[in-house]
């Protein structure tokens, strides 16, 4: 991690001024203050140890998780609305694995715990297998009917199966 020199300026302003509202922690804005203004980039981690710079998502991957949520919120209405669910297994959720897409479920929790999607509120949305690559093959199939969902306020049997059925095994 580096900075620029405008960045190290800000971040040493606002150091002096967390020194000055947190006299109890001035040690420790006193020591920041220190290793920004003379550059010690080898300790800028120590700085922010909650922020780990391996983890997270780039916009694109956020869309991704947004899109699934927003696919299976349609998918579980559209099954559920449905008066013949003959020949359609119920529709449910399944997550991202905890191991394997870690920040994907991450995210999907902060989104529902935020007051999206409130159907996956008690959803624990940790598949234990991943699962980003199937719902990454559901999704344009479930792009293409998009306007067949909002034209008809729901998938018919047939589109619910055509998106399922595009899962990768």
């Amino acid at each position: 991690m580096d900075f620029t020199k405008n960045e190290r300026l800000f971040l040493l302003n606002q150091y002096k001024i967390l020194e000055n509202l947190y006299p109890d922690e001035a040690e420790f804005y006193s020591r920041a203050q220190r290793i920004v203004s003379d550059g010690y980039s080898f300790e800028y981690a120590s700085l922010a140890p909650s922020i780990n710079e391996d983890s997270g998502l780039t916009s694109d991957e956020c869309r991704e998780v947004v899109h699934v949520l927003q696919m299976y919120e349609q998918l579980i209405f559209s099954y559920e609305k449905l008066e013949d669910k003959g020949g359609v297994k119920p529709v449910s959720f399944d997550g991202f694995s905890g191991n394997e897409e870690t920040a994907q479920m991450s995210y999907a929790r902060f989104l529902v715990e935020r007051g999206r999607w409130p159907r996956f509120r008690n959803h624990d949305m940790d598949s234990h297998v991943p699962m980003l690559s199937s719902y990454q093959s559901m999704l344009p199939v479930w792009e293409s009917l998009t306007k067949s969902f909002l034209d008809h306020k729901g998938f018919s049997k047939d589109e619910i199966t055509r998106i399922i059925q595009a899962q990768a095994r």
